[in-house]
């Protein structure tokens, strides 16, 4: 049985079950400013149309990027 996502980054769609390389699965991450955090408060979600329990998928191609940007690999390259 497929398994159809769709990437949250780029809008392509893919099927895990044949993907090769990494992808990335994750609760829908928070959004908040610093009253936010004062408060212990939200001000929304990233998939701000989707309930906060909803799963962002990622791609192997933009799992990839997002590794690379949390590693802070691209400043390193911006820097060369």
């Amino acid at each position: 049985m497929a398994d159809a996502r769709r990437c949250d980054r780029c809008d392509r769609c893919y099927d895990p079950m044949t993907q090769k390389g990494l992808m990335a699965r994750f609760i829908n991450p928070v959004l908040q400013d610093s009253k936010n955090i004062a408060e212990r408060t939200v001000t929304g979600y990233v998939l701000g149309d989707q309930p906060k329990d909803a799963y962002v998928d990622l791609c192997p191609d933009c799992t990839l990027q997002f590794v690379i940007f949390m590693a802070g690999l691209e400043k390193e390259e911006e820097t060369k």
